[in-house]
């Protein structure tokens, strides 16, 4: 693993919503773009909790849509969504 592809780290917080908006991670590699961002939308309800379906990853000029059609929480104990 390439330690310099994330460091640092910007994480983005929606604090009146209380949910993750996404992050930028700045690339010291050499290789790739030098700066990545991840972005969060499409929040749905999942059993008890509220996750994105949709992503945007963001490389230069270049930018990536993902959208999820469903997701099974069934595998993940409960308390894997509870603050610690």
């Amino acid at each position: 693993m390439d330690r310099a592809l994330g460091a640092p780290a910007d994480f983005f917080y929606d604090v009146e919503l209380r949910r993750p908006l996404g992050f930028r991670l700045r690339n010291h590699s050499g290789r790739g773009a030098a700066l990545i961002e991840v972005r969060y939308d499409d929040w749905r309800p999942v059993g008890e909790v509220r996750l994105p379906f949709a992503m945007t990853i963001t490389q230069r000029e270049d930018v990536y849509r993902y959208r999820l059609s469903t997701i099974d929480t069934s595998w993940v104990p409960a308390a894997g969504f509870e603050p610690s």
